[in-house]
């Protein structure tokens, strides 16, 4: 009874770091749960990243960025490697890589919200990202190059706080220590994605300003090392790619992708602020600018989208004002150190207003404002800062009624936001689960049939290959097509290779592909010799005689 007593105590002083690890490890479940039901439906972006892992692990490349996407560092190919070599490749081991991922986010984003704010917060923030809808879930999930941004910017940002909340506390060693593992982290940041370099230059100059008495003369120098280490790939890369590739003329081209001179700054705005964002923090977007009046939009999703940038401006005030009170103080530890709260918390509100800056100045929400909500996804890092202004409403009011009003339009916020996200949740498991288990079970019937039929050796489309590829260990080996036959999109040319030098290469698509009809209509005619043959959801033409592409 009394080590019963005892137990009950410790869990009562810990109640917060208790609950936190069950919200963590609950959204560890949930993921687990899904990716073992093959959701979300893997696609050939994330078997090629699925390869290179293969590749590093069987044949001892050491590609630098994934294949055919020179903008993308391959930081999960290398971890992926190591888990082919422990658990054998499968598109299942590369998404518990991702999932691990999430809950190192959580988990630092957890002592983050502690350090700058509150741990009631850091729960209802926990609670926030653990849940999601399905395109939130889709890139926590999926080995696309993006589960690890939120990770590597929460690090980013919770060093400087620790370096700056605890200036005078901690030794000149520990300082330097923290340095040289924030320019590390940013180096490979840098790297992987510069979705990361607004949260490099806030959480920098976080530090800068704090830290202003030594940054030149010590932090710098333990920064720039291995700031260099972890961004090593990078800087090799561009000193030895052609003429025209490097970074900049690739970020350049990427920057001009989907560009519209009919779409104006005011169409840029409807689409992230009515769709991208509220995408972004979990909420699946009931209509889109598409065929839809912007007007019922407005009405549905506003509210999301622009409540999300009220609080900013909230935060952004409440920061500034909290700042011009403590630089008229004298000059203490104490007010250093509160100094260093604000600056950090302004850090993180400034982080997701200049990647909401470069996303509605960019064209991504004029290809798909939907999709595009993964250049926000750092932005998960300053979802507390977002949230605080709402936490601590209440607190402004002093007499009992604005008081009592505050804290209910507080709780009914958080209460509705939750409640969507809930249901969100809840509709992967109902809607996409069965979608997903019948297409692994007809690529699987089909990847079987080409194996026993010595089928090895075909075309398909983009989206067939890279998986069939991956799910048979390279058995099959597929180049891509486009629609009207023509070479398509090969990201690791070597397969491409491989099946034109096959003396009779074979053609597979999916059920009702244009390339179907072409082949039904050009094979006859050129008296081509082949067995037409079908699986579920796929149309197999097994050539006994040559026919080559147009």
């Amino acid at each position: 009874m009394q080590l019963v007593h005892l137990l009950s105590k410790k869990i009562q002083a810990h109640r917060y770091e208790v609950g936190a690890g069950l919200i963590i490890a609950g959204a560890v479940i949930i993921r687990v749960i899904l990716l073992l039901f093959h959701w979300p439906i893997t696609n050939s972006d994330e078997s090629m990243n699925n390869l290179a892992a293969l590749h590093i692990e069987t044949l001892g490349e050491h590609p630098i960025f994934f294949y055919g996407q020179n903008y993308l560092g391959n930081f999960e190919g290398y971890i992926g490697a190591i888990l082919y070599r422990l658990v054998g490749p499968s598109v299942i081991a590369m998404r518990l890589e991702m999932v691990g991922l999430i809950a190192l986010f959580l988990l630092c984003l957890y002592a983050l919200t502690t350090k700058l704010y509150s741990r009631g917060l850091a729960l209802i923030v926990l609670l926030f990202l653990a849940l999601g809808s399905r395109w939130t879930f889709f890139y926590q999930m999926e080995a696309s190059g993006y589960p690890e941004l939120p990770l590597l910017t929460s690090l980013l940002c919770l060093i400087a706080c620790t370096v700056t909340l605890a200036y005078d506390r901690l030794s000149v060693s520990k300082r330097c220590l923290l340095y040289a593992l924030w320019g590390l982290v940013a180096g490979v940041s840098l790297w992987i994605q510069l979705l990361t370099a607004p949260y490099i230059l806030v959480s920098g100059l976080l530090m800068l300003i704090v830290c202003w008495n030594e940054f030149f003369k010590r932090a710098i120098w333990c920064m720039l090392p291995t700031l260099l280490i972890g961004a090593a790939p990078l800087i090799y890369y561009n000193l030895t790619t052609a003429p025209g590739q490097d970074s900049f003329h690739i970020f350049l081209a990427l920057s001009q992708m989907g560009y519209d001179p009919r779409s104006g700054l005011i169409a840029h705005l409807e689409r992230s602020i009515l769709i991208t964002l509220p995408t972004s923090t979990g909420y699946i977007p009931v209509c889109t600018l598409n065929g839809i009046h912007p007007l019922s939009c407005l009405a549905i999703q506003a509210p999301w989208g622009l409540g999300y940038l009220l609080l900013t401006g909230a935060g952004l005030l409440l920061a500034g004002a909290a700042l011009h009170k403590l630089f008229r103080l004298e000059q203490s530890p104490e007010r250093r150190q509160q100094i260093a709260l604000e600056l950090g918390r302004l850090m993180l509100l400034c982080g997701s207003c200049i990647s909401l800056f470069f996303l509605i100045r960019g064209n991504a929400v004029n290809i798909n404002p939907t999709t595009s909500w993964r250049y926000l996804i750092c932005t998960w890092v300053s979802l507390p800062a977002v949230l605080w202004p709402l936490w601590t409403l209440n607190q402004r009011f002093h007499s009992f009624w604005p008081r009592a009003g505050a804290l209910a339009l507080k709780w009914s916020v958080l209460f509705l936001v939750a409640l969507a996200l809930v249901y969100n949740t809840t509709m992967i498991f109902v809607q996409k689960i069965p979608v997903a288990q019948q297409d692994y079970q007809q690529i699987t019937s089909l990847e079987q049939t080409l194996l026993r039929l010595h089928i090895t050796r075909f075309y398909s489309t983009y989206w067939v290959c890279g998986r069939v590829i991956f799910d048979t260990q390279e058995q099959l080996i597929c180049g891509a097509t486009n629609d009207d036959l023509s070479h398509g999109y090969d990201r690791y040319l070597p397969y491409r290779t491989i099946v034109e030098q096959a003396p009779t290469p074979s053609f597979v698509y999916p059920d009702g592909s244009p390339e179907i009809a072409i082949l039904d209509r050009s094979l006859p005619a050129a008296h081509a010799t082949y067995q037409r043959l079908v699986v579920p959801g796929y149309v197999i033409y097994q050539m006994k005689s040559y026919y080559p592409l147009p």
